[in-house]
């Protein structure tokens, strides 16, 4: 048997990267856009950016539209890349945030926009944009195990009963029986993918600017984390109000 997949998804750890180039020729690495985005996060903590990027309307909405640059076209990124590098230096409302910004751009374009990672980080027209499942299915083998350091003994019997459960359940669906599926999840990823192929298109018939469309393209990025930031927000102006009576 022959392992050769079309396509893998997997955090940017360098050994990773090399391995699947040298092992894996004909396949299609693909990163993990969590990761990704965890990486920026990472970077904006370093730089002191993210007290304000939780509260600074403009500089919330402009980073978003620098995540929503691997959700375009591969051939419009670069593009994209210039237009927000400019946009910045000229935004009046950014001006404080400038030196910050400035590295920070130049930490995107060094780290993730360079010809080598390019691949990995196009995420249009992708239907599986992270490695969530295999990162939860990680950290259940380790709950099984219960213990870190199994000796190689416990490690065998662990991975015994472990193809064991999974040889079951294979048959059980051979047989008919269904996979379980969060319907409400599965539903979401598929209108966002839907959405970034959308926007994609009408920038591409001219139907809309570039900049319009990196903002309809960031109104997909951190959904959630934008609805506890609006929450949040209300929550301050209530308790203002209240303070004020």
């Amino acid at each position: 048997m022959t392992f050769e997949p079309e396509r893998i998804i997997s955090d940017f750890e360098g050994g990773m990267i090399s391995t699947v180039k040298k092992q894996l020729p004909n396949t299609t690495h693909q990163g993990c856009l969590f990761h990704l985005y965890q990486g920026l996060t990472k970077q904006m903590k370093k730089l002191g950016l993210w007290s304000s990027y939780k509260d600074h309307n403009d500089l919330h909405l402009f980073i978003k539209k620098v995540m929503a640059i691997v959700l375009l076209k591969p051939k419009v990124m670069d593009h994209a890349y210039q237009l927000l590098l400019n946009q910045y230096l000229k935004q009046r409302r950014l001006k404080q945030f400038i030196v910050q910004l400035t590295k920070f751009m130049f930490y995107f374009q060094k780290q993730w926009m360079a010809s080598s990672m390019r691949s990995m980080i196009t995420f249009y027209d992708v239907d599986f944009k992270t490695n969530n499942w295999s990162e939860s299915y990680n950290s259940a083998l380790q709950r099984r195990a219960q213990q870190n350091h199994l000796s190689i003994w416990a490690l065998i019997e662990l991975l015994i009963t472990e193809e064991t459960a999974v040889r079951i359940k294979h048959f059980q669906l051979l047989n008919g029986k269904t996979r379980r599926v969060n319907k409400a999840v599965r539903d979401d990823v598929l209108e966002i993918n839907k959405k970034i192929i959308e926007y994609n298109q009408k920038f591409e018939d001219d139907e809309i600017q570039l900049d319009e469309c990196l903002l309809s393209l960031a109104s997909l990025v951190g959904v959630k984390y934008d609805k506890w930031r609006k929450l949040r927000k209300k929550n301050r102006k209530r308790k203002d109000d209240n303070a004020d009576n």
